[in-house]
């Protein structure tokens, strides 16, 4: 094997290690969005899904659970910035077994393409005095 042949050989090895890496650092940076997207939604979501009635104690709040799920799916929506086809919605409220106030809930997003995005949104709730 001559000089050449070696070289050409080492820059296809390179180039295609050069593409895997791309690829697995553009699908972390995707998956990161839809995170952040995911958590902003359900902060607005959570606020909008509770009212001034809904408060039982200091720092803590009754969430609709329809229209927390109903508020997050149109925003996530309207926020996404990558296209994602197909989306089901999951959500697993945490409740306090006292109160009834939410602790926190925990999404899931399937897409189309079999990837899974997962989040949970704990409410932080503070009181003004």
């Amino acid at each position: 094997m001559n000089v050449y042949t070696r070289f050409f050989l080492m820059f296809i090895i390179w180039a295609g290690l050069m593409v895997m890496l791309n690829t697995w650092l553009s699908y972390d940076d995707k998956h990161k969005e839809v995170i952040a997207d995911m958590t902003e939604s359900a902060n607005v979501a959570s606020v909008l899904a509770a009212n001034s009635r809904s408060r039982i104690d200091s720092g803590q709040m009754i969430v609709d659970e329809g229209t927390f799920k109903q508020n997050f799916e149109q925003l996530f929506q309207r926020n996404m910035e990558i296209h994602l086809t197909n989306v089901q919605y999951t959500f697993d409220f945490r409740n306090d077994s006292q109160t009834g106030a939410v602790k926190a809930v925990k999404i899931k997003i399937h897409d189309g393409k079999g990837n899974d995005y997962h989040t949970t949104y704990v409410p932080n709730i503070t009181t003004s005095d």
